[in-house]
């Protein structure tokens, strides 16, 4: 039986109560535990990670009873500052066994890479099994040091019943610039009072909307701007959320939540009109596992890696069906669960939709 994000959330209450004595770790640490069976893993605040990492943990031990990992949030900021920090002095004590990644923000200088990172190579993982533009973003000097996950697609989130009492529908978003999208909230905040779309004041989002646009849509109310990632994510998580542009790591905060449920219908991006048809559709390259070169037990995290996000279609299922985290091992698009229709989106066929967005965008980054 599928475990529910709900079920994790009370696992991880009694982790708390129980201390190192139960399957999850919660502790704020850093660098690796002195137990032999345990892993030390970084990932940030979204709700996908750490449930993604902690379904992977439960599963690895139904073979291996004694194995635990200790989860430590961090945002992501804080991550890149500690990679920073440990490439420019060569210590990397301070870093954990595994740590969650985004691909294209992860170091400036690759050569940093080998002395930050352990070599998957070596891990037995089946690279073949998923897409090539994923381990092509975390290889370098032909040494592959990332295991892909997500894929990154972004994507127009809409709320079809609050569209509704604006007389609007998902196909008037489809394929239009950023001033009809203007317009078009403009519309939805006179009709329903609330505001279009919360957006992080720096990010790839904000890159992609014109300064002009951007400004307007502000003054007009249609666009709220937060300042850090916990307001982004108290802010998208009320019932009154119009439309979301992210990627499908917030899929498991809305879905957690139960918000909106059967409301929500994706679409493609808006865009300049100069960019034509390719400027609709982007990816902000996804995240990976990695183990950094502070992991003293790396036969164990490798196994572990190997045996869960390395080759499981059952747990890439589980994370599809209960947290909206579409995987990019190549397997589960065979699967009923990758090419049904989502209840929770107007039954649109939605991980379909993203892997073809997702599809474009690449062609229009390779152009």
């Amino acid at each position: 039986m599928k475990r529910r994000i709900l079920a994790l959330m009370t696992a991880m209450t009694m982790a708390l109560s129980l201390g190192a004595c139960g399957l999850f770790g919660t502790e704020k640490e850093q660098g690796t535990s002195e137990d032999e069976n345990t892993l030390t893993v970084w990932c940030w605040g979204q709700s996908s990670w750490q449930y993604a990492m902690e379904e992977a943990a439960a599963m690895y031990q139904e073979e291996h009873p004694e194995f635990r990992i200790a989860v430590t949030e961090h945002s992501w900021e804080d991550i890149q500052e500690q990679l920073q920090e440990a490439g420019s002095s060569g210590d990397v004590t301070a870093l954990p066994d595994i740590l969650l990644v985004r691909d294209q923000e992860l170091v400036e200088d690759t050569d940093q890479m080998a002395d930050l990172f352990a070599d998957l190579s070596e891990s037995g993982i089946d690279f073949s099994q998923f897409d090539e533009h994923k381990t092509q973003q975390t290889t370098v000097d032909d040494v592959l040091y990332g295991l892909p996950m997500d894929q990154g697609t972004m994507v127009l989130m809409m709320r079809t019943d609050l569209l509704e009492k604006a007389g609007l529908t998902i196909d008037d978003f489809t394929n239009i610039t950023w001033e009809a999208f203007d317009e078009m909230g403009r519309t939805v905040l006179e009709k329903t009072g609330q505001p279009m779309l919360v957006v992080r004041a720096s990010g790839r989002l904000r890159e992609r909307i014109p300064d002009a646009v951007y400004q307007t849509m502000k003054e007009d109310g249609v666009l709220i701007e937060v300042e850090s990632e916990d307001q982004y994510l108290s802010a998208v998580s009320g019932e009154d959320t119009v439309a979301l542009i992210d990627n499908c790591e917030i899929f498991a905060e809305l879905m957690n939540g139960n918000i909106g449920a059967g409301n929500w219908a994706l679409t493609n991006l808006p865009a300049e009109a100069e960019q034509g048809n390719g400027g609709h559709y982007d990816t902000d390259g996804g995240c990976s596992w990695m183990v950094t070169a502070n992991c003293e037990k790396r036969e164990l995290a490798f196994d572990f890696l190997k045996n869960t996000f390395g080759s499981s279609t059952d747990l890439y299922e589980t994370l599809l069906e209960d947290a909206g985290l579409l995987g990019s091992y190549l397997p589960l698009r065979q699967t009923r669960t990758f090419s049904g229709p989502q209840a929770f989106f107007d039954n649109q066929t939605i991980y379909v939709l993203l892997t073809d967005f997702n599809e474009r965008a690449l062609q229009v980054q390779q152009q």
